[in-house]
């Protein structure tokens, strides 16, 4: 059993901005991913910055451990679309400190197999949680739900007062429907399922995922946008990468999550010089359901098995990680998202 770090706030807030808003889920439709069926203010509805939960799926497999992020962005749901579609070469030290005082935490939630001594053991404390805030929100069947409140207001430094208001009318709001809540065990595992698809390139050839995924012991679904920022920003790196897979027996697959817009995305290839093949995205693709930002790159092996949670973002230094932690472990078992994303 790994001990678990609690403190998960950095890797939420940077993969909320390095990967395009893409999911239409309302907020509470998100909440029910982990488990949680909650009813939210009609007021909710008529804030002004962001309200954005982020289901970010498994982080541990023993025990299962379900992981979401709670966020306010203190901006129009319009410029916070603006700042996550610049260009990687548009993002400078000026932007990124601009939107860290922009953004902040309401709340981390864990749906934890078993019961709290579990959960306890894992974050390498015993049952005084005082020093971390941690409240137990209920139980469902297998589960024990856990929440972590965040003093957010804190860290909105670049704010007008107006949104630090908000935010804690916000994190009033969202903290009594969760303890009002009622609660059953998490069903969404990306990990295990299949990709299995047929659907056409985009010069219209019908291809499958059987002939896409056979030739590589493993290969790497790049999943993206011609309208997303990061996914753009990463191309040019994709094909090198793709490049170094092949010699491993391994390659990149990309699926156009905009289908109508077939034709820019062939001169968009074409300028970043890409060398992989990349296929519309199709009705029996219901896998893309579960993910919830571009760009998503997750790992499949010859049969089309999903190995890994999604990696969200332009996180091209982990992609090769990824795939020589897959070859190690011969591929038998799907890992979780964060060891996707830890290399661990």
């Amino acid at each position: 059993m790994k001990k678990l770090s609690v403190v998960l706030v950095i890797g939420i807030m940077a993969a909320s901005m390095a990967a395009a808003a893409y999911a239409k889920d309302e907020p509470a439709g998100k909440f029910e991913k982990i488990g949680i069926h909650m009813t939210l203010p009609e007021e909710m509805s008529e804030v002004k910055g962001v309200f954005d939960p982020e289901f970010y799926g498994a982080i541990s497999d023993d025990p299962e451990i379900y992981y979401m992020g709670v966020a306010y962005f203190a901006m129009p749901q319009e410029k916070l679309e603006y700042y996550q579609n610049l260009p990687e070469e548009d993002f400078t030290e000026e932007v990124s400190e601009e939107i860290s005082g922009l953004q902040t935490l309401i709340c981390e939630i864990f749906a934890v197999q078993g019961d709290s001594g579990d959960f306890y053991k894992l974050l390498g404390m015993e049952e005084n949680t005082e020093e971390i805030g941690l409240e137990e929100l209920g139980k469902s069947d297998e589960f024990t739900f856990f929440c972590i409140p965040t003093d957010g207001a804190q860290y909105l430094t670049n704010a007008d007062d107006s949104f630090i208001e908000e935010y804690q009318t916000v994190y009033d709001m969202t903290m009594n429907a969760l303890r009002n809540a009622a609660f059953e065990d998490p069903s969404t595992s990306f990990a295990g399922k299949t990709a299995a698809f047929k659907s056409t390139d985009l010069d219209g050839r019908e291809v499958s995922s059987d002939e896409l995924f056979s030739a590589n012991e493993i290969t790497m679904v790049n999943y993206w946008a011609t309208w997303c920022g990061p996914c753009l920003g990463e191309l040019k790196e994709l094909a090198e990468i793709h490049s170094r897979l092949q010699e491993k027996g391994c390659g990149i697959v990309g699926i156009l999550q905009d289908t109508e817009s077939a034709e820019e995305a062939k001169g968009i290839l074409e300028e970043n010089g890409t060398n992989y093949p990349v296929v519309l995205q199709s009705e029996d693709m219901e896998f893309t359901g579960d993910i919830t930002a571009l760009p998503a790159s997750f790992f499949v092996d010859r049969d089309g098995n999903i190995l890994s949670g999604p990696i969200y973002g332009a996180a091209v230094n982990e992609y090769e990680r990824t795939v020589e932690m897959l070859l190690g472990s011969g591929s038998e078992s799907g890992m979780t998202e964060t060891e996707a994303d830890a290399g661990n």
